[in-house]
């Protein structure tokens, strides 16, 4: 926003009446004054708190401080300055340290008074947002504004501020804000006031057991007890904790009254180091069974071992120890051993075959690979082979051919069927592989054999 011109400043001070001309200067040159002050204290680190004591801080700021200003009127220049210059508006400034005083216009501040570029900016961008706030009143007033105090109630108004709307001068937007905020702050006020009564009406309703332990507490934490029962949050109740709750909270808890918040953090960090030291129990627990579980595979692993020919052993002691623990579990599980026609035309590894040749079972890995070669010898067939057969059912025909004498009448001729079958396949002859499924799931229902993933 841009100030007026002084034509129409002058203009709209017409426009006033005495008192109020009266009124509206000496509180745009107290404003300055006062933010004089201000940007000095706020350079030197010196708090203001309250309403401003110019005497004391003048004191404390040991510095040129303004002291008045002077307006000579609209096309006169009846002042001038330490420099000779003719002035309309004079300031007149004071330095105690020094006694010394001063009269100058607003361009020689810097050059006199020795105050840094720094401050002298400060001052003069506040002198300009006075004469903004100077300009905004008579606007208003111009424009027939009024302020009254009717929506805050019987909040204590400042006398300052009383007597410009007694006047019949508007209040500036800053004004209006200020006001806002003491009526915030009027309100709060009520309300604290209003809660403390609450809080000694709940004080002096306490049991005795209550008011005991809140009278054992700082001021600060017995305000926080009433404050919460105030707000009526619920008593913490009385759980039984896994590990043992400190005294002070238990006998808190047992009386009924809500918990503080460092007693909640108190109980919530109990909570996490019991919840993490037994976390690590559990860890342990876990890594002795796993100790323990592999200390029984290293046993289990050695004793198949131990059963072995000679070329079995040597075989299994070139693999890594990771496929010698597989080769020696499948092998304990009677798993993965397949006839040598399953890979002797199939084009793996020469040390695959010999793997085969020595009867030890085939990893999953090895076996993913003979059965992509059996697929794809399959497809150049037209059919499944042999081979594709065994490695997919041999675990499955082995539990039946175990189980033979307990085949259902009905069945057996199905079991030959499936016999004969797996001889032509040998034989390199055609079989209905659908059928052959069929029959062999028909098979191990009654025989309770586990189902193979290819049934």
């Amino acid at each position: 926003m841009r100030l007026l011109t002084e034509e129409k400043v002058s203009h709209y001070m017409s426009l006033l009446n005495q008192s109020q001309r009266d009124f509206l200067q000496e509180y745009i040159k107290q404003s300055k004054k006062s933010k004089w002050l201000q940007v000095l204290a706020e350079k030197k680190g010196i708090s203001i708190e309250g309403e401003l004591d110019f005497k004391n801080l003048e004191a404390k700021i040991a510095d040129w401080v303004l002291v008045d200003v002077r307006d000579g009127g609209l096309g006169k220049r009846p002042y001038r300055c330490a420099c000779g210059q003719k002035l309309r508006f004079q300031y007149i400034v004071f330095h105690r340290g020094k006694n010394e005083r001063l009269e100058l216009g607003s361009t020689c501040f810097e050059n006199y008074t020795e105050l840094s570029p720094e401050i002298v900016k400060d001052i003069y961008a506040g002198f300009h947002s006075i004469d903004l706030e100077r300009d905004e009143i008579l606007l208003k007033f111009k424009n027939g504004v009024r302020s009254d105090f009717a929506i805050y109630g019987e909040m204590e108004i400042p006398e300052l501020l009383q007597q410009q709307v007694k006047l019949g001068l508007p209040l500036s937007d800053r004004q209006t804000e200020q006001l806002h905020k003491l009526w915030e702050r009027f309100l709060q006020e009520k309300r604290n006031l209003a809660e403390s009564q609450r809080k000694k009406a709940i004080y002096q309703g306490l049991p005795p057991v209550q008011r005991e332990i809140v009278n054992g507490l700082p001021d600060k934490e017995k305000d926080e007890i009433l404050r919460k029962m105030l707000e009526g949050n619920p008593n913490d109740r009385f759980n039984y904790e896994p590990f043992t709750i400190p005294e002070k909270i238990s006998n808190h808890l047992k009386a009924g009254l809500p918990l503080l918040d460092r007693q909640r953090e108190q109980l919530d960090k109990l909570r996490r180091e019991y919840s993490e030291r037994k976390e690590r129990e559990l860890e342990e627990r876990r890594r002795e069974r796993e100790y323990r579980r592999q200390q029984m595979i290293a046993k289990e692993r050695k004793e198949v071992f131990r059963t072995l020919t000679g070329e079995q052993k040597s075989f299994i002691t070139m693999l890594d120890e990771s496929e010698q623990g597989e080769v020696l579990d499948l092998i304990k599980k009677g798993s993965g051993v397949v006839p040598m026609e399953t890979v002797s035309k199939l084009d793996v590894a020469p040390e695959w075959k010999e793997q085969v040749r020595l009867g030890l079972p085939l990893l999953p890995q090895q076996a993913e690979v003979v059965l992509y070669e059996q697929e794809r010898r399959r497809k150049a067939s037209g059919g499944v082979m042999y081979e594709e057969l065994l490695l997919r059912h041999i675990d499955t025909l082995k539990h039946v051919r175990e189980k033979e004498e307990r085949i259902p009448a009905g069945l057996r001729q199905d079991w030959i069927l499936i016999q004969e079958m797996v001889k032509e396949l040998r034989e390199e002859k055609p079989i209905n592989y659908s059928r052959f499924k069929v029959l062999l799931s028909n098979l191990i229902v009654p025989l309770r054999v586990k189902k193979d993933k290819y049934l």
